[in-house]
């Protein structure tokens, strides 16, 4: 539900094989929000999103830190590595060490929904 919602409210219309998969995701890798997608904490602040299924073609993404009370904007996450069938994410904290953070993502692209 969440999925279609972001893509109603983005406006976008990706014809029939269009696909948007957004998530809210906690710092231990547990999804707290979301579908079409799977997560591995692979190691403090790294997390190994995976879609399911992939994408024909992703035409991008974005990944943001959800950090309580009044946030530290050197308190991140970034994209290392990204393909239509998954994105390595990396979090940290802001002295620039990788820490295991709550993050939010929105992928956008073509291919098969999930059944």
């Amino acid at each position: 539900m969440i999925n279609a919602l972001a893509g109603e409210a983005l406006g976008l219309d990706h014809g029939p094989s269009g696909r948007v998969v957004a998530g809210v995701v906690a710092g231990n890798g547990q999804i707290r929000n979301g579908s079409g997608f799977s997560v591995a904490r692979t190691g403090t602040g790294h997390y190994l999103l995976s879609f399911q299924p992939a994408f024909e073609t992703l035409g991008g993404a974005a990944i943001t830190q959800i950090y309580s009370g009044d946030g530290d904007t050197r308190d991140n996450a970034v994209i290392l590595r990204i393909d239509a069938r998954q994105v390595l994410i990396k979090t940290g904290d802001g002295n620039g060490a990788q820490s295991d953070r709550d993050f939010s993502f929105v992928a956008l692209g073509q291919g098969a929904k999930p059944a």
